[in-house]
């Protein structure tokens, strides 16, 4: 059932899957505090931001008559360093936490910032 122009209703069939044991019991408890865990969901938030403003920057350049390929190139390159900044953080990881909310209040602080 499509519901929007992104979302689409999906319908799951209970009880499909007949594990005969708990797939969480053998998780245990997190290493981390609520508070760690917030700020680690704030800073994923921030790296999907900046992450965003590369790719705003990208498309923008690339639909351009003239598109520069190395601000593009150098663009594409600040977008995977975000990317890899998100895929190692952890919750645990407080220096690279506060660190990526410095970078992105620079990052996205000035609406007129082209790198």
């Amino acid at each position: 059932m499509r519901i929007g122009p992104l979302t689409h209703m999906h319908r799951y069939r209970l009880a499909v899957v007949d594990a005969p044991f708990n797939v969480l019991a053998e998780l245990g408890a997190a290493a981390w505090s609520p508070r760690e865990a917030a700020a680690y969901e704030a800073a994923l938030e921030g790296v999907s931001q900046a992450i965003g403003h590369f790719e705003t920057l990208i498309a923008a350049e690339q639909a351009a008559e003239h598109p520069n390929d190395l601000q593009i190139a150098d663009w594409q390159l600040q977008r995977r360093a975000w990317a890899a900044r998100g895929r190692t953080l952890t919750p645990l990881d407080e220096d690279e936490i506060a660190q990526i909310w410095v970078d992105g209040e620079e990052l996205l602080a000035d609406p007129d910032w082209t790198g």
